[in-house]
């Protein structure tokens, strides 16, 4: 393959995107939209008695749980596919077993 085309190590850069650089702008309309979010719920927790989401914070827990559950199931999933694929070391067939409790049984 020609050094050209192939990564070398040296060449990859890690771009952090955790703690990146906003603009004035985005980070106000960011703001915005969880103050109002904020707003939403605490009308809702006024207008019944106890702790309340608004419907649209409600939907957005929802959703987030479901795609949790199925994130995890899909890796339950995975795991059993990777038992069945590679057999359990601690267990030996039935001919091994009787060869290894009585060499003399073959």
């Amino acid at each position: 393959m020609p050094t050209s085309t192939r990564l070398i190590a040296a060449d990859i850069r890690n771009r952090p995107e955790l703690n990146a650089r906003m603009t004035k702008a985005a980070l106000l309309s960011q703001y915005a939209v969880e103050i109002e979010r904020l707003k939403a719920d605490l009308l809702a927790a006024r207008e019944r008695n106890g702790i309340f989401l608004s419907a649209a914070s409600w939907a957005d827990l929802a959703s987030e749980h479901e795609a949790r559950r199925l994130a995890l199931e899909d890796s339950a999933r995975q795991v059993e596919l990777t038992r069945c694929v590679q057999p359990s070391e601690g267990r030996r067939s039935s001919a091994q077993h009787a060869t290894h409790d009585n060499p003399r049984a073959i």
